[in-house]
């Protein structure tokens, strides 16, 4: 399918109907140095190694013929430490905005929000959205939907690695 957008500008769906992308900026996201032990995501020369190892790497990883229709390859910096724990933020802020139209309230102590962001450590955004559901959004909704008496207000702990909902 990415192929024939690529080729023909344009995809014909199920039914028939004809989706133009002619006029479209198609974006693809990728890890291709996620193995690799560089100095990526460090300001510098290592970066900047880290930066041509990255491209090449990306074109081991795709076919020629997928990797020639790329009009560029763009490396992003690491996200940086206030990134990671503003998407925190806003990953709680979310959930809370679930839990109100249920009357309740989710409060993350501050040792569960260092514990959270340190287990993201680099892996970065999508990594700590993971463990937010994992260890906080499941747990919450397994007690709403478990509990006859359900609770106004949630407090998540996390002590010695282990992670309490009360």
């Amino acid at each position: 399918l990415l192929l024939q957008i690529l080729d023909e500008g344009a995809l014909r769906d199920s039914s028939g109907k004809l989706v133009n992308f002619k006029q479209t900026i198609i974006i693809a996201t990728a890890n291709p140095h996620r193995d690799m032990t560089s100095g990526l995501g460090f300001a510098g020369a290592a970066f900047a190694a880290g930066r041509s190892e990255t491209v090449a790497r990306t074109a081991e990883l795709f076919a020629p013929d997928l990797r020639d229709r790329f009009d560029s390859v763009v490396v992003f910096d690491q996200l940086s430490s206030t990134a990671l724990a503003g998407i925190l933020d806003r990953e709680i802020a979310l959930l809370n905005e679930r839990l109100a139209i249920r009357g309740a309230k989710l409060n993350l102590e501050p040792a569960a929000r260092e514990c959270l962001l340190a287990e993201a450590g680099s892996e970065g955004a999508r990594q700590l959205r993971r463990l937010v559901t994992e260890r906080v959004a499941e747990p919450i909704a397994e007690k709403l939907t478990q509990s006859r008496r359900r609770k106004k207000h949630y407090v998540v702990r996390a002590e010695k690695q282990t992670w309490r909902i009360i």
